[in-house]
């Protein structure tokens, strides 16, 4: 017969609930799994902040930079304008 180590328990001493029944049985590998996922998820919200940041602010400068083209479009003609009638008197 073989015997079982590590975290593998035998049958009479494995509790009633499935739940702890797993981690009993899968305990170290479950708590692997579950700090894998967490570093995951942190990584992945840290490059969504990342990307977030980059995001707004290519947003603030498109932003600032229609509102010049807009300014200019309407004062550019305006100034051209004042200049030739500057220039006709």
């Amino acid at each position: 017969m073989a015997s079982y180590t590590g975290h593998v328990r035998l049958i009479h001493q494995i509790p009633a609930s499935k739940a702890t029944w797993l981690v009993t049985i899968f305990g170290e590998e479950i708590r692997e799994l579950y700090c894998s996922l967490s570093n995951l998820l942190l990584y992945l919200r840290f490059f969504l902040h990342v990307f977030l940041l980059i995001c707004s602010t290519l947003v603030y400068f498109v932003n600032v930079i229609v509102r010049l083209v807009i300014l200019m479009g309407f004062s550019y003609p305006m100034m051209c304008r004042a200049y030739i009638l500057l220039l006709q008197s």
